[in-house]
């Protein structure tokens, strides 16, 4: 959780940090131009992008300390690490590394692992469709309170797994 925290900060500061600084050069070229910068929509900066550069690094760095973490056993960064894997977006997708990373971290009881890796049976991803080994996962992330695998449960038994 907290180096979760410290890279959302991380991008919040910098994408602060490009507003501030295209709020100023957006006053400038105005006052230059004549134009009151406080008179102008254009003056109020919209959504500031990272440059890429920056967003690739700090994936790099973010991924590198998700899969140091998970190798240590950390059942959280274990999770994170099936989502990376599973969702193709900072890793090239694979769904039987999610399905791996996923299981690591259902073993050790992390409910979000346990209601990830019921999914992956449930819809076959990175293993093969099995309704029993849905639920069964489901169950034990219900177990522990997580609602949406209550849910999950509730929707299987009505329409059959």
């Amino acid at each position: 959780f907290p180096f979760a925290l410290l890279v959302f900060l991380l991008i919040a500061a910098f994408q602060i940090g490009n507003a501030l600084l295209d709020f100023k050069s957006d006053s400038r070229s105005e006052r230059q131009h004549g134009k009151s910068s406080t008179t102008t929509a254009r003056s109020v900066p919209t959504k500031p992008k990272a440059p890429p550069q920056a967003k690739q690094d700090l994936s790099q760095t973010y991924v590198k300390a998700i899969i140091r973490r998970a190798e240590q056993g950390n059942a959280k960064a274990q999770w994170h690490l099936g989502l990376l894997h599973g969702s193709g977006k900072i890793l090239p997708q694979n769904n039987e590394q999610a399905v791996f990373w996923y299981h690591k971290a259902a073993q050790q009881g992390y409910a979000p692992a346990q209601y990830s890796l019921g999914w992956m049976y449930e819809q076959g991803r990175g293993v093969a469709q099995n309704g029993e080994q849905a639920l069964f996962w489901y169950r034990k992330a219900a177990e522990q309170g997580l609602r949406k695998a209550r849910d999950k449960i509730d929707a299987l038994q009505k329409n059959g797994p």
